[in-house]
């Protein structure tokens, strides 16, 4: 119920009520008569004689005033006397209503009081006829080609992440049909263009999702059409960042392609595979063309570096003609790619001491060496160091064996196959983007060498406590959490900070929590104090020395070209020096597992022999009993674990294990 609150009394009076009772006459309405501006002023009262707001207010309610706001001010509104009333001005005649629309089409319906929007004259848009429908294209159609808009989104899925679709390319001027605005695609027989895109996506449908795998089996129907001169571009940068300025290589190619945004994916792979080619035989091409080129030397860097590139590729097998046409080469270097084979026959004639290290191409004191170190093989060793690493992966035994990751990533159209040697290691197929994979986001793979994943098998870690001397990027670090099952305590030891907080982060991807990463002084007496709490308490201590790196010129082709005499001799110093720094972690019963990525006796046996004259309470346990009958005759004839890629396919790698006496 409402409460009806008394008005105040006010000294304004009270404006008149216009009634009809007892008149007998016509109700007159009571809208006010409309007064001029001037009026409206004079016949309002001053300031001073107005009442207070709070009694103004209280105006009665059937008088009050109609707002100016409610219509314009000049708006002239009809009179009551000749509007229908409203019962007469909603109906519309029968005969005029608007037809209905079709079942399934029909809009909502306005409700009551509510008028439609009226079109302005001449915007009106032609009515239906009654059971017309608006036509729809059929399948097949497509609407004209010059209002046509290409659907980037559509077009781009199920492509890589960093490729951009064909749709977004910008074709040069010569490329556009007239009045198309749009590059004509080559429709083969089975429905698909020449970059693999289907009428499908043409349509704005989405195209169907092509494995990595499928991808790389058919790369002619799938990838677009390599360009060269942009290619060429990229290889020049990279390598005169590696050869001229002395960056590394990984780094250099990163940098490079991290710039390059416009190159495709098989673009990127032909820098690298193309950079990392050259360097792996930087020393034969030089020669080859020094002895094909009779001005070689006087050339320019740029035009040195496009010779070695071109001469690099036709020494992995690409024909001559094709190289001259996509290299852009002159007629005088054109001709120097054609007097390669007799180059090559003065190489061959050379005697075996001078030969060598240029076939191989190694530095002289390295080919000296590598014919100490393997004999009879070392050709076929240096030969094994130049051909292309395969992309290996392992399984995160925390989350599942080998085979449960062999089957995701089968779902996910990856094809691998297991590493013959280690049996938590698959080989995936390398021309994809592993870590764009779900399972490497998710934990279940991690990248790492067969050779690495049988050195982390050494170890044969407890779940108590570990120590991880050289722990890097975390790669056995992982290795040996899953070997305790995330028991135990594993520390981790490195003086690089950068890399420890790199192990974090994948920790924390494998889902490894028993890691404690610590930092490490260098040397000195700052970092035997560091390492005091460890003292005689660890169960096992890896080693996994810094070294040359002999072991890993397939994946580092650059890093012979650094390395010196004097660079080997303080190698095998700081390793000496590591092995017994971390030896007195070890408690008695305990064993020390002493590892390298190098192919050199002196940094392997040689540091292993030196540490055994200096502790003779430590002892060497044959890897064959750890590694068991079958496995370990084919990777340890001796009691050392050694690895090469010419002998297992692996890296190169070392391997020893030393037992401390109770």
């Amino acid at each position: 119920m409402a409460i009806k609150r008394k008005s105040r009394p006010v000294s304004r009076p009270a404006p008149k009520k216009f009634s009809a009772e007892g008149s007998g006459k016509k109700p007159v309405s009571t809208e006010r008569p409309r007064r001029s501006e001037d009026a409206r002023r004079t016949e309002r009262p001053e300031r001073s004689e107005r009442p207070p707001r709070s009694e103004r207010s209280e105006r009665p309610r059937d008088t009050e005033r109609p707002r100016d706001t409610e219509r314009p001010r000049n708006a002239e509104r009809p009179r009551d006397a000749e509007r229908p009333p409203r019962a007469e001005r909603s109906e519309r005649p029968r005969d005029t209503e608007r037809p209905r629309r079709t079942e399934g089409s029909e809009r909502p319906r306005r409700t009551e009081g509510s008028e439609r929007p009226r079109r302005t004259e001449g915007s009106e848009r032609p009515r239906r006829t009654e059971g017309s429908e608006r036509p729809r294209r059929t399948e097949g159609s497509e609407r004209p080609r010059d209002t046509e808009r290409p659907r980037r989104a559509e077009q781009a899925r199920g492509t890589e992440s960093h490729e951009r679709s064909e749709s977004s390319e910008r074709p040069g001027r010569s490329d556009r049909g007239e009045g198309t605005g749009r590059t004509e695609r080559a429709w083969r027989s089975d429905g698909t263009g020449r970059f693999g895109h289907s009428k499908r996506a043409d349509r704005g449908e989405r195209p169907e999702r092509v494995s990595p795998a499928e991808r790389a089996r058919n790369p002619e129907r799938y990838e677009r059409p390599v360009r060269e001169d942009l290619v060429l571009q990229a290889c020049l940068e990279a390598y005169g960042a590696v050869r001229h300025e002395g960056r590394l290589s990984d780094r250099a190619l990163d940098f490079v392609l991290r710039h390059k945004k416009n190159l495709y994916s098989n673009e990127r792979r032909a820098v690298a595979e193309r950079v990392y080619g050259l360097l792996r035989r930087q020393r034969t091409v030089d020669f080859l063309l020094s002895r094909a080129h009779p001005r070689f030397d006087a050339l320019d860097k740029t035009r040195q570096d496009v010779l070695r590139l071109a001469t690099s590729r036709v020494l992995y097998g690409e024909p001559v003609d094709t190289v001259v046409r996509t290299s852009a080469l002159s007629p005088a270097d054109a001709a120097a790619l054609g007097s390669l084979p007799e180059a090559a026959a003065v190489l061959e004639a050379l005697p075996e001491r001078e030969r060598f290290p240029i076939a191989a191409s190694l530095p002289d004191f390295l080919a000296d060496l590598f014919r100490k170190q393997f004999g009879r093989d070392a050709a076929r060793a240096a030969e094994a160091m130049n051909e292309r690493a395969p992309l290996t992966g392992r399984a995160n035994l925390l989350k599942g064996d080998r085979d449960a990751l062999a089957k995701r990533l089968k779902a996910e159209g990856v094809d691998t196959t297991p590493t013959p040697l280690s049996p938590m290691g698959l080989h995936l197929e390398s021309r994809l983007n592993v870590f764009a994979l779900e399972s490497f986001r998710e934990g279940f793979l991690e990248l790492q060498d067969e050779g690495s994943q049988l050195l982390g098998m050494l170890v044969d870690a407890p779940p108590t406590r570990v120590v991880d001397a050289c722990a890097g990027a975390g790669g056995k670090t992982l290795q040996l959490a899953a070997q305790m099952k995330n028991r135990g305590d594993l520390h981790a030891l490195d003086v690089d900070e950068r890399r420890m907080e790199d192990l974090k982060k994948r920790a924390r991807r494998a889902g490894v929590h028993n890691v404690r990463a610590q930092l490490i002084p260098h040397e000195g007496p700052e970092a035997d104090a560091a390492l005091e709490p460890l003292k005689g308490k660890a169960d096992r201590v890896l080693v996994d020395a810094p070294c040359s790196g002999t072991g890993t010129f397939r994946r580092k082709p650059d890093a012979r070209y650094r390395l010196t005499p004097e660079d080997l001799e303080m190698h095998v110093g700081r390793q000496k020096a590591l092995l017994a720094r971390f030896a007195m972690l070890v408690k008695p019963g305990g064993r020390l597992i002493y590892g390298t990525c190098s192919v050199l006796q002196a940094e392997n046996e040689g540091v292993i022999e030196d540490f055994l004259a200096k502790h003779p309470d430590f002892t060497v346990r044959p890897v064959a009993e750890l590694l068991g009958p079958e496995l370990g005759p084919k990777v340890a004839p001796g009691p050392y674990l050694r690895l090469a890629p010419h002998t297992h396919g692996t890296d190169g790698f070392f391997g020893a294990v030393l037992v401390r006496a109770k």
